[in-house]
């Protein structure tokens, strides 16, 4: 997806970091097995928490195994592949598919290359979870439309993009694969709260990546939820559009931060509970101050690099 909902590496504990990472380099070589070796470019951190969710709501059992990676020659623990893996790798050969199709009609060409590689894997993940490519489908067109007509609401425009990552994420709580009608475990009582929390989240990643696009978006003269409700966007650039709205900003990002937070507490845990805390507790504000503090679009998060820097800083604290 996009990569704005990542654990907060400065107060993240070495059993969470190994847990992420293993769940990453999984979901990575789950790739690799049904997509093939070039598709493995689409994992992300944001599928990664996803995952981590849907294990918390579903408490299946997870294998681990080591392997050699080849941006690195040390071994590397990952989780196995596995049924649910194996549909939320199909989900995000969707995601991929519909944000370059929608990346391509706002201009952007190396998105376009991207669709054309990912034409195949789409169409068999089409294949295994019809219902999952309906929602995303569904979710984008009613994006690009209200994107199109100007919405000035930030919340209604956000809303559906959230609500397409809640009924995803809902929808992959049952295997819909057709070889399969099993249902995974999700009698525990949590699972409005994990709903909510799914939305919440891409409510989250939505209005973090229109702030970090904002710049862009003025200059190409692409809509922005920020530019259609602020209406301004002057000669001191991106610094100054934060600065004159600072407030608003803060109480937005904060809002839907605190919304995620009270779902993630009406869950039930059991299985990683501490790093999905980090995640949504303090993961979202470490972003937030990101987002609110850079002058310039955030770089792709390389949580590795963010944990040794942090680890850095928390030395020389000390």
């Amino acid at each position: 997806m996009f990569g704005y909902v990542t654990p907060d590496a400065k107060t993240l504990t070495r059993r969470d970091f190994a847990m992420f990472q293993s769940a990453y380099c999984g979901l990575c070589m789950s790739t690799k097995k049904h997509v093939g070796n070039l598709s493995r470019i689409l994992t992300t951190y944001d599928a990664t928490v996803i995952g981590m969710l849907l294990i918390e709501a579903t408490k299946p059992d997870v294998e681990f195994a080591t392997v050699r990676c080849v941006g690195d020659p040390r071994k590397k623990s990952y989780i196995k592949d596995f049924p649910l893996w194996r549909d939320l790798v199909d989900v995000n050969v969707l995601l991929s598919y519909y944000k370059a199709v929608d990346d391509r009609i706002d201009g952007g060409g190396k998105r376009r290359i991207l669709g054309a590689i990912l034409k195949k894997p789409y169409a068999r993940a089409k294949a295994r979870l019809p219902e999952a490519d309906e929602i995303i489908a569904k979710g984008y067109s009613k994006l690009r439309e209200a994107e199109q007509a100007g919405e000035k609401s930030i919340d209604r425009a956000s809303d559906h993009f959230a609500s397409l990552l809640k009924n995803l994420a809902l929808c992959l709580l049952k295997d819909n694969s057709p070889e399969s009608s099993a249902y995974y475990n999700t009698d525990d009582g949590s699972l409005e709260s994990f709903g909510a929390l799914c939305y919440n989240i891409g409510k989250f990643v939505y209005i973090a990546d229109a702030l970090d696009d904002v710049g862009e978006d003025f200059k190409a003269k692409r809509y922005n939820p920020f530019l259609a409700s602020y209406g301004d966007y002057g000669k001191g650039g991106r610094k100054e559009f934060i600065e004159k709205h600072r407030s608003e900003l803060e109480f937005l990002f904060a809002s839907v931060r605190n919304r995620a937070l009270n779902c993630f507490n009406g869950m039930r845990l059991t299985h990683v509970g501490g790093l999905l805390e980090n995640i949504i507790a303090d993961g979202l504000q470490a972003k937030t101050s990101q987002l609110l503090s850079s002058t310039k679009k955030l770089p792709p998060p390389t949580l590795k690099l963010r944990k040794k820097k942090a680890q850095k800083e928390q030395r020389k604290e000390q």
